[in-house]
């Protein structure tokens, strides 16, 4: 699936989005109607913990600052 795909929201609370599939992309993907079923994305809200935290702080090459947020999204699509 395309990350520019427009996803049909079916929760938003101040912590989470749920998004899920549109029907008709879900009738597209799937070859019978017997084996029909939609993705859903889920989003929450996560704390950041200190020890993260430190590492953003003391953070001296750009890699580093990569490494911090790519354990962050890591960290947040595991909460799926």
């Amino acid at each position: 699936m395309s990350s520019t795909t427009m996803y049909d929201i079916l929760k938003l609370t101040n912590d989470s989005i749920i998004l899920i599939e549109p029907m008709q992309m879900s009738i597209e993907r799937c070859k019978d109607d017997k084996n029909l079923n939609r993705h859903y994305k889920a989003f929450a809200r996560t704390s950041l913990s200190t020890d993260l935290l430190k590492s953003f702080e003391n953070a001296k090459p750009m890699s580093e600052y990569l490494n911090f947020w790519h354990n962050i999204l890591s960290n947040t699509n595991n909460n799926q």
